[in-house]
Formats: structure tokens, sequence, C-alpha cells
């Protein structure tokens, strides 16, 4: 598995506040989850015929869009995504919001170390993303 977090996010151990989506984006671009995430980012996030708020992966990481099922006031105003870890797996604070662009500045930082590891998937790696 390859490792983003030394080139994409300045080292490790990633600590700070958002340390969640740091670990969130590393295991996604290491695992090539990059499909998974264009259609999580979609409009309407539909996996397996049914449109979902969040996705999650091992070890103990989710990362979610608001849904209307919430409590009102979970929520900071003017998030629209919540990086969330399993305090009794990772050390790093457990949950980051951010904003959509703020998500893209994260992914900006990935997405071209992903393309040079892999530059036969760069093309359509930048295809998914290009529309954002």
């Amino acid at each position: 598995m390859a490792d983003y977090m030394e080139d994409a996010f300045g080292g490790w151990p990633v600590s700070g506040p958002d340390a969640p989506i740091k670990h969130i984006l590393n295991h996604i671009f290491s695992c090539n989850m990059l499909e998974t995430l264009a259609q999580f980012l979609s409009d309407t996030p539909v996996f397996f015929g049914r449109e979902v708020s969040g996705i999650t992966g091992d070890p103990g990481w989710s990362f979610d869009r608001p849904s209307p099922k919430d409590p009102p006031g979970e929520w900071p105003e003017g998030a629209d995504y919540k990086a969330e870890l399993d305090p009794e797996v990772y050390e790093a604070p457990h949950a980051f919001f951010m904003s959509r662009e703020t998500l893209f500045q994260y992914i900006g930082l990935a997405l071209p170390i992903y393309c040079a590891r892999h530059p036969d998937k760069a093309d359509k790696v930048r295809a998914l993303f290009s529309a954002e």
C-alpha cells in the first residue's frame, strides 16, 4: 500500500485538527478507491442502487455528508463533509468538519502525487475530478 502522508500531507504522524481527513484520503488514495470517492462527491451519491450519506473503511474511519436524518445542530454551519476516526483506533482528533472547497484543497494535495505514481491511471483519475 502506497503512503501519501509524507508527500501530500507533510509527514507522519499526522496531527492537528485536520488529521482525520488526511488519514482518510491517505487510505482512499493508497487503496485506489478514487472512483468511490468521486461517486461520493457527486450531487447524489448512489451505491448499490441506493443513496448514501457516508462511506466507511478499515481501520475505523468514516467520511460523511449531512443527512436529513441527522439531529439538528449536529453539523456546524457551512460544513458539507465530516471526516471521523474511531477513538479506539486512532490517537488523532476524532472528527473534522469541512466545506466542499476545503475538501478539494486536500484532494488537490494528493491527486498529483497519485497521478505521478500511477501514470497509467492519471488521465482517468484527473477526469474523475475535473468537473469538481
